[in-house]
C-alpha cells in the first residue's frame, strides 16, 4: 500500500498531490540519473567520430562530449496521450448529446405531425358533420315535394314539414320559394319561433305565425314586406340550377345571429329551375366545434375563407362590426378579416402563410415554422372543402415550448454532464500520460544512448506490466545486438567476396546473353539472305539456261554459214577443214539459207534478252543491298520497293494451286527523295514483303480466297504519298508507304506484340520472330520514323511505315559532301 494511504490526512486530493510530487521527484531523478551517465558519451549522432580501424563496425566508448540540450518542437508523449483521449470523449459525449437533442427535436416534429393529422381528421368531421344537416333537409323537403308527399301548392302544409325539418336538425330557419312568388318557411323570426307564408291569397304579404308542438299554426305574430326573390341564396340556386352555398350573412342586420344558407333549386319536368329551396344554419357552433378539439390551452384555431374573412375561432370572435350609420337609421355590418380582427397571433399565423404564396396556395396540411414575440410556435394550414363551394382553411398555432419544457430540462442536464465528463476525461488524462510517460523517456533515453554506441546501457522495472515487458524486450535487445553487431562485422567480409563473385558471373551472363542475342540476328539475317539467294539463283537460272540452249543453236548456224561460205568461195578460213571440203555448191538448199540467215537475228536478240534480264536482276540486287551506299544518303522510296519486288519475284508467281500474286502500284508521282540508310530500310520492306506473302500463302490454304468471292486473287497494294505538300511551309514534312495485303488478317489478341523480339506465331523452324523487331527498330530509332499495323480477321493487313523526309542539315554525323541519288 502507498504511504500516502496511512497518513492522518484522509482527503483523495491530498493523497493525489503527495502521489504527484512524489512522481515529479522520481522523474527528476531519472533525468540527473541520466545525465550524468551521459557523459561517456554523445547524442549528436551527425558528429564525425574518428575511427582508428576502419575495418571494425564499432570501437569500445571512449571520452564523448557531454549531452548538449536542443530544443524540440515536436509534441511529447504526455500530450499525445491526453490530446486524443480528451478529444474523442468530447467528440463522443458532445455526438451523444447533439444527437439526443436533434432526437428531441425531430420527436417534437414528429408529435406535432402526429397532432396535426389527428386535429385536422376530427376538424373534417366535425365539420363534415355540421353542414350535413341542412343538405340532409334540403333533400328531404325537395324529394317529399317531387314525390308528392308533400302537395307543393298547399304552403301551410309545406310551412308545418319544414318546421318538423327544423326541429329536427337542429336548422335556423327553412324555407320553400317558388319564382310565381310563393313562400313557405319555419324556422326562428323576429319574435322566435314562427311559420311563414307568402301567398296571392294574403296579398303578397309576408306573415309569420307562431306554432304548437306539432308545427300547427296559430296566431298571426307579424306582417311585413318581404320577397325571398330577392335574396342571395334563391337567385343562385335557380342561376346555378344546383345546390350551392350562399354567402356568409348576418340575419336581419343583427351580428349575433350570422348564417349561412344552403339552397337547391326546384326543377320543373324538363329539368329548368321554378323555385327554390333554402336551409339556414347558425355559424355559432363552428366555435363550439373548434374548442372540442383545444387539446392544448395554448392551441388556438381559427376557420378562414380564402379571402381572410374570418368564419370561426377557438376566441368566439364576431364575424361582423357595426360600421356607420345608414340613411334609414340602422348600423351597416362590415365583415371582419384576419387584419381587422385584431388578434395579432392571427395576424402573424397569416403573414408567415402569405410568405409561402398565401391562403389560396394551401392545397395540402402544411407544418409552418413561426416565431412570434420571439417564441416559436408550430403553424398548422389545412385546407377544408365542401363539394358544394365552400372552400376555407384552418389555421392553428401552438407554442413549441408546450413540448420543449422537458426537452429544455433534458438540454440543460445534458450541457452539464457533457461539461462534467469533459473534465473528468482531461484529468484522467493527464495523470494517465503522466503515469505512461516517465517511464516511456526513460526509455527513449536508453534507446539514444544505445544508439550512439553504448550497448552497456540497461532500463530498470517498472510497475506496469507491459512497459516491464517492453524494459525486458529492450535489454535483450542489446545483448542480442551486442552479439548481432559482431557477427555481422565477421560475415562483412565475406559477403563482400561473394559480392565479387556474383558481380563477375553476372558481367560473364551479360556477354553471353549479347552473344546470343548477335548470333540469333544474325541467324534471322541469314535465313533471309538464304531466301533471297535461292530466289535470285531461281531467276538467274533461267535465262542463263536460256543462253546456254542457244548457244548449240548458234554455234550449229555458225558453223553451217561458214561451210556455205567456203563452198560459194567467199571464206578461205576453214578450207582445211575436211567438213568443208568437197562441198558442191549445187548443194546448198537456198531455203535452208534463207531460214539459218532469217532466225539467226532473232536468235542472237533472244540471247541478248537473258543478258539483259541477268544484268536487271544484278542491279536489282545491287540497289537492294546498297552496296556503295552503307552511309544515309537521299534515296528513292520508290525504287527500294521495286528492287525488293524484283528479289521477291520468284515467290510472286504462280505456286502449286495458288494463283500468281497480284501487286498493285499506287505511287506518287512527285514523291521526293528520302534521307535514310537505303539498305536498312530495303530490308525493312523485304520483311513486312515477305510477311504479306506468307500471310497470302495461309489465307490460299485455308481457302479464304473463295469465300472471299471468285474475282478475288491474293494482292499486295502498295501506296505511298506526301502527308504534306507544302514542303516550304512545313516544319517536318513525312512520307507514308502502306503494304497491305489480302490476306489471313492479325489477331487483336497478338496485334500489340507484333514488334516484340522473338514473337512469332510460324510453326518452329519459319521464323525466328526478329524480322518485324528489326523493322520497328530500323524505322524508330534508325530513322525517328513510325511503324503502325491496321488488320481485320480474315480479311487482310495493312502495315504503314511513316518517314521524316530530312536532309544533310538533320543528319549530324551525316556526310557533308554527300550528293543526293536516285539509286
Amino acid at each position: 500500500m502507498d504511504a500516502g494511504l496511512h497518513d492522518g490526512d484522509s482527503s483523495p486530493w491530498r493523497t493525489f498531490r503527495r502521489r504527484t510530487f512524489r512522481n515529479w521527484c522520481a522523474k527528476d531523478k531519472i533525468k540527473a540519473s541520466v545525465e550524468s551517465s551521459s557523459l561517456a558519451f554523445s547524442l549528436d549522432r551527425d558528429q564525425p567520430h574518428p575511427d582508428p580501424n576502419p575495418n571494425t563496425l564499432f570501437q569500445s566508448s571512449g571520452p564523448n562530449p557531454p549531452l548538449q540540450p536542443s530544443k524540440d518542437r515536436r509534441w511529447s508523449m504526455s500530450w499525445v496521450l491526453t490530446v486524443p483521449f480528451v478529444l474523442l470523449s468530447s467528440i463522443s459525449v458532445v455526438t451523444v448529446g447533439t444527437l439526443s437533442l436533434i432526437n428531441g427535436e425531430q420527436a417534437v416534429d414528429d408529435l406535432a405531425d402526429r397532432l396535426h393529422l389527428q386535429l385536422q381528421e376530427r376538424l373534417r368531421v366535425g365539420l363534415e358533420n355540421y353542414f350535413a344537416r341542412p343538405k340532409q333537409a334540403a333533400h328531404l323537403l325537395n324529394q317529399a315535394l317531387q314525390s308528392r308527399l308533400v302537395d307543393p301548392s298547399q304552403l301551410t302544409q309545406v310551412g308545418q314539414f319544414a318546421w318538423q325539418l327544423r326541429q329536427t336538425f337542429d336548422l335556423s330557419y327553412v324555407n320553400y320559394g317558388l319564382a310565381t312568388g310563393e313562400f313557405a318557411g319555419a324556422g326562428t323570426g323576429r319574435k322566435g319561433i314562427a311559420l311563414a307564408e307568402r301567398s296571392a291569397a294574403l296579398g303578397w304579404r309576408y306573415e309569420e305565425y307562431a306554432a304548437d308542438a306539432n308545427g300547427r299554426r296559430l296566431q298571426r305574430v307579424d306582417t311585413f314586406a318581404y320577397d325571398h326573390r330577392n335574396e342571395a341564396w334563391y337567385q343562385a340556386a335557380v342561376k346555378l340550377n344546383r345546390p350551392t352555398w350562399s354567402e356568409i350573412y348576418a340575419w336581419d342586420g343583427t351580428p349575433e345571429f350570422v348564417s349561412i344558407n344552403y339552397a337547391m333549386p326546384i326543377r320543373d319536368r324538363q329539368g329548368q329551375p321554378i323555385g327554390a329551396v333554402g336551409v339556414d344554419i347558425l355559424l355559432d357552433h363552428i366555435n363550439a366545434i373548434l374548442k372540442e378539439q383545444k387539446i392544448h390551452p395554448q392551441l388556438q384555431m381559427a376557420v378562414v375563407e380564402r379571402n381572410g374573412r374570418l368564419v370561426g375561432s377557438t376566441d368566439n370572435k364576431p364575424l361582423f362590426s357595426e360600421g356607420t350609420t345608414a340613411s334609414n337609421g340602422s348600423n351597416s355590418l362590415k365583415r371582419l378579416t384576419i387584419a381587422t380582427s385584431g388578434d395579432a397571433l392571427l395576424q402573424a399565423a397569416l403573414q408567415q402563410v402569405n410568405q409561402r404564396g398565401g391562403l389560396p396556395s394551401v392545397q395540402q396540411p402544411t407544418v409552418l415554422p413561426l416565431i412570434f414575440k420571439g417564441q416559436p410556435y408550430i403553424l398548422w394550414a389545412s385546407p377544408w372543402r365542401d363539394r358544394d363551394g365552400l372552400d376555407w382553411v384552418v389555421l392553428a398555432t401552438l407554442p413549441k415550448t408546450a413540448f420543449m419544457e422537458r426537452i429544455d430540462a433534458n438540454r440543460k442536464g445534458t450541457v452539464l454532464l457533457c461539461a462534467l465528463v469533459v473534465t473528468l476525461a482531461i484529468f484522467i488524462g493527464l495523470v494517465t500520460a503522466r503515469k505512461l510517460s516517465m517511464p516511456v523517456q526513460t526509455l527513449a533515453i536508453a534507446a539514444r544512448q544505445l544508439a550512439a554506441g553504448n550497448l552497456d546501457r540497461r532500463t530498470e522495472p517498472f510497475s506496469i506490466r507491459e512497459l516491464n515487458d517492453l524494459s525486458n524486450a529492450f535489454n535483450r535487445m542489446a545483448d542480442e545486438l551486442r552479439t548481432s553487431l559482431t557477427a555481422l562485422g565477421q560475415s562483412n567480409q565475406s559477403l563482400e567476396s561473394r559480392v565479387s563473385d556474383r558481380t563477375a558471373a553476372l558481367a560473364q551472363a551479360l556477354s553471353d546473353l549479347k552473344s546470343a542475342q548477335t548470333q540469333l540476328i544474325q541467324t534471322e539475317k541469314m535465313s533471309g539472305l538464304g531466301q533471297m539467294v535461292a530466289g535470285i539463283a531461281h531467276e538467274i537460272n533461267n535465262p542463263v539456261a536460256f543462253i546456254h540452249g542457244n548457244l548449240g543453236m548458234l554455234r550449229q548456224y555458225t558453223h553451217d554459214l561458214v561451210k556455205w561460205m567456203v563452198a560459194l568461195g567467199l571464206s578461205q578460213a576453214d578450207r582445211n577443214n575436211p567438213d568443208h571440203v568437197g562441198l558442191d555448191p549445187r548443194e546448198i538448199d537456198p531455203e535452208e539459207v534463207a531460214f539459218v540467215l532469217d532466225d539467226l537475228p532473232r536468235l542472237i536478240e533472244s540471247m541478248e534478252e537473258g543478258t539483259r534480264r541477268i544484268e536487271e536482276i544484278v542491279s536489282g540486287l545491287r540497289n537492294f543491298s546498297r552496296l556503295d551506299q552503307v552511309d544515309r544518303k537521299a534515296a528513292s522510296v520508290h525504287d527500294g520497293l521495286d528492287s525488293t519486288l524484283t528479289i521477291l519475284t520468284h515467290r510472286l508467281r504462280r505456286t502449286g494451286s495458288r494463283p500468281p500474286i497480284t501487286v498493285q502500284k499506287h505511287y506518287e508521282p512527285s514523291l521526293p527523295m528520302v534521307w535514310c540508310y537505303p539498305g536498312q530500310l530495303n530490308q525493312v520492306f523485304m520483311n513486312l514483303l515477305a510477311n504479306a506473302i506468307d500471310a497470302l500463302d495461309e489465307a490460299w490454304v485455308k481457302g479464304l480466297f473463295s469465300s472471299k468471292g471468285e474475282a478475288t486473287d491474293p494482292t499486295i497494294t502498295l501506296t505511298t504519298r506526301l502527308l504534306n505538300h507544302n514542303l516550304h511551309n512545313s516544319e517536318d514534312p513525312q512520307v507514308e508507304i502502306a503494304i497491305a495485303d489480302n490476306g489471313v488478317g492479325i489477331p487483336d489478341s497478338i496485334r500489340g506484340r507484333l514488334f516484340d523480339p522473338f514473337f512469332t506465331t510460324k510453326p518452329v523452324g519459319k521464323g525466328t520472330g526478329l524480322g518485324l523487331a528489326i523493322a520497328y527498330q530500323i524505322v524508330t530509332s534508325r530513322h525517328q520514323g513510325q511503324i503502325t499495323c491496321q488488320s481485320i480477321l480474315g480479311q487482310g493487313s495493312q502495315f504503314m511505315v511513316t518517314l521524316p523526309l530530312g536532309g544533310p542539315s538533320s543528319d549530324p554525323v551525316a556526310p557533308k559532301d554527300n550528293t543526293a541519288e536516285t539509286g
